[in-house]
């Protein structure tokens, strides 16, 4: 009689150890879609901030545009620098330096013409 238990005690016993391991591996199934979501949503960061890098360039000579494109630029490249689309916030934060670089520059040579003939059609004019 005894020895009859054993092989139910140990099947029971088996049992629970699968189900243990089948909780563990759902578990793990579901951290790991979890960091895949969050994954996918910080590489979005690293494409806006590439876009909005891209974008501050283009437009330097609209101030305000290219001001809202850079900080936009900087601030998803910096979101977006944990992703795995690490080299495109990188970019996107590069070209945002540049654009401040750029907007730096043009502002300081729109101020000497203005300063030096009080009118963009002086300079045309000669």
């Amino acid at each position: 009689m005894e020895n009859n238990n054993i092989p139910e005690k140990q099947l029971e016993h088996d049992n629970i150890e699968n189900s243990h391991n089948l909780n563990n591996n759902e578990e793990i199934k579901t951290n790991s879609q979890s960091a895949d979501k969050e994954d996918i949503y910080k590489s979005r960061y690293s494409i806006a901030s590439l876009v909005c890098g891209i974008l501050s360039i283009l437009s330097c000579l609209q101030i305000y545009a290219a001001g809202i494109c850079i900080i936009l630029a900087i601030a998803f490249g910096i979101t977006g620098i944990k992703s795995s689309k690490k080299s495109m916030a990188i970019i996107g934060i590069i070209l945002g330096i540049i654009a401040i670089i750029l907007e730096v520059a043009i502002s300081i040579w729109f101020y000497n013409v203005y300063l030096e003939h009080q009118s963009i059609f002086d300079l045309i004019a000669g």
